[in-house]
């Protein structure tokens, strides 16, 4: 600390004894109301809200309540909320649909490929045409 600073807080205890933190009571910022609109909207489900995605995760509900409902809120302090509200939370699972007849039977060549020693199977992904190269080290 600097001289002047502890010289600062002498002076105080000097002038007013044992100095007591200040209690201020803070006004809470969101009240019943809006509480009460975050549940409803974590309720619904994001399609029926014209979103592109079929689940809320904390930062999208997060990011939904401050650019349409213009309401600031954290997502750690939306986890609270919806905790004391009962709901559950669990990692979201990633799950690969194609419109591929073939994607059954190129997903089963493709894990025999990678249960061979020096095996390295590379994909490529193009937009609206899905494409799956394939190369194999071992010279099948």
């Amino acid at each position: 600390m600097h001289v002047r600073n502890v010289r600062k807080w002498i002076h105080r205890f000097n002038e007013k004894g044992i100095l007591e933190k200040k209690k201020t009571e803070r006004k809470p910022r969101i009240n019943e109301k809006i509480i009460k609109e975050i549940i409803n909207i974590a309720k619904t489900p994001p399609y029926e809200l014209g979103l592109p995605f079929s689940n809320w995760s904390l930062r999208k509900l997060e990011s939904y309540l401050a650019n349409k409902k213009k309401i600031k809120i954290s997502y750690g302090r939306i986890r609270q909320l919806l905790l004391k509200q009962g709901f559950k939370f669990w990692k979201s699972k990633q799950e690969i649909i194609s419109k591929d007849p073939n994607y059954e039977a190129k997903m089963l060549r493709i894990k025999r490929l990678l249960k061979k020693p020096n095996c390295i199977v590379l994909f490529q992904d193009e937009k609206k045409v899905s494409k799956s190269y394939i190369l194999v080290m071992n010279g099948e």
